[in-house]
């Protein structure tokens, strides 16, 4: 990729997973000789400031959501001139515009990554979705959950897909416990998860679970890492189910990894996913998995195998499989061990930057 001049789009307002991904993506090809700049959002402060520290030029810029937003963008375009412009879509509609203007600033090759399948716009998004999707030259879907919403919901032609899974580089998935310590000092039992405080989560049901195995287990504690716009609500409920100082909130950091390595269980309570990357991160360090039965989540975990899968909203069921995987410590190390094979094969960091070197030079 030396000599490429790469301009990604990711105006997330957040620090999630779609931005992780961004800024490997950007280290890697930058690293390899790429000139690699960033349209990022002026609210994402901690992920522009990750992207200066990567070498990466973050330019703030609003999401290209609106068509009044198209002549800035082309203007930008125009100016940086851009070999490839990359764009992350956290929802089918996000940054809408962003490969229609980059077509018309002239940029030669448009890639659009899709990071969650949506199945539950209406017709005049999907016409919408249709006719913006004509301006990607590639589409890259996370998971094959993702890419059979797009074929099937959206009616994009299979041919332009193509399905490239999220990865992690060896350097972040080693490393030691460091820092203080989250849990509180009696805690025997260590449960955690990590993610944005959204909805999407369902960390609620993971709260709702854990107040049901407190019951039987009062030593365990539960740690909940990230940041987000329901986090007033959690805490709320975790002071109406009582669980005082057995739930903690770590906030947003910026890197999970030293947390993660304190878990005796990592649980993924969400809705939906599209290739959620947290799930990658506690496969590496090779903590036992919980988590709910949705999208790529199942298609990084194997119930029985790599970790335990339950039906999403459904606490019980989430707070039964948390049981017998902490009943059964042996079983879960075997599952964790099997899972951290599997993330170090199948899902690989360099696997996933060869992805998309091909699609960017096809």
């Amino acid at each position: 990729m030396r000599g490429r001049r790469i301009l990604y789009v990711d105006t997330g307002r957040s620090f999630g997973g779609a931005e992780r991904i961004t800024l490997l993506l950007a280290s890697a090809f930058a690293a390899q000789g790429a000139e690699v700049l960033c349209f990022a959002s002026e609210e994402a402060e901690s992920f522009r400031e990750e992207l200066h520290r990567a070498g990466v030029e973050a330019i703030p810029f609003a999401e290209t959501y609106r068509i009044a937003r198209v002549l800035p963008f082309m203007r930008a375009a125009e100016e940086i001139r851009p070999d490839i412009v990359h764009v992350h879509r956290t929802w089918p509609l996000g940054d809408r515009f962003a490969s229609v203007a980059a077509k018309r600033a002239g940029v030669r090759r448009v890639v659009a990554t899709e990071h969650v399948r949506w199945e539950s716009c209406g017709l005049r998004d999907r016409s919408t979705k249709q006719i913006i999707a004509r301006f990607d030259d590639r589409i890259v879907a996370v998971s094959e959950a993702v890419r059979e919403s797009l074929v099937r919901y959206w009616k994009i032609d299979p041919g332009r897909v193509t399905i490239i899974r999220n990865g992690l580089p060896i350097a972040e998935r080693e490393g030691e416990k460091g820092g203080e310590d989250p849990f509180p000092p009696w805690a025997r039992v260590r449960i955690g998860a990590i993610g944005r405080l959204e909805t999407q989560k369902g960390f609620d049901i993971l709260l709702d679970a854990f107040a049901r195995i407190r019951k039987e287990r009062p030593d365990a504690a539960l740690l909940l890492v990230g940041e987000g716009s329901v986090r007033g609500e959690l805490e709320e409920a975790a002071r109406r189910l009582a669980l005082g100082d057995a739930v903690r909130f770590a906030g947003a950091v910026p890197d999970a990894g030293p947390f993660l390595r304190r878990f005796d269980l990592f649980v993924l309570p969400s809705r939906w996913e599209g290739f959620p990357l947290t799930i990658l991160e506690a496969m590496a360090a090779g903590v036992p998995i919980v988590a709910t039965a949705v999208d790529g989540s199942v298609e990084a975990i194997r119930h029985g195998t790599d970790g335990l899968l339950v039906p999403p909203e459904n606490a019980e069921a989430l707070a039964e499989a948390v049981r017998e995987a902490l009943s059964n410590p042996a079983a879960s190390r075997e599952r964790a061990e099997a899972a951290r094979k599997r993330a170090e094969t199948e899902f690989s960091f360099e696997r996933m930057v060869e992805g998309y070197r091909r699609v960017y030079e096809a």
